[in-house]
């Protein structure tokens, strides 16, 4: 079994991570530093890009809108479903 955490932020890091075989933090950007110190605590980190000068996420993208509950709920049923989708548990 993986946990995966979507923020990368260790501090909202479920408290039942230690039973999980594996860590996968995934990431678009990611500052330098907070790459290393994920690492260093046993996760596996994908990270397209480090950069030394990061602020926020936002701040990569030209639209960085929120996306609200029920649309994130609804794209990955919808990705679950479809045949070319990764589905199953």
């Amino acid at each position: 079994r993986a946990a995966v955490c979507p923020s990368g932020n260790t501090t909202l890091a479920p408290h039942s991570w230690h039973l999980a075989a594996r860590v996968v933090v995934a990431v678009p950007v990611a500052p330098p530093e907070a790459v290393r110190r994920l690492r260093a605590e046993g996760c596996e980190v994908m990270c397209v890009r480090e950069d030394p000068l990061f602020v926020a996420v936002g701040q990569f993208y030209e639209d960085f809108t929120q996306v609200s509950d029920e649309e994130v709920r609804a794209l990955l049923e919808e990705f679950w479903r479809a045949p070319e989708g990764r589905g199953g548990p």
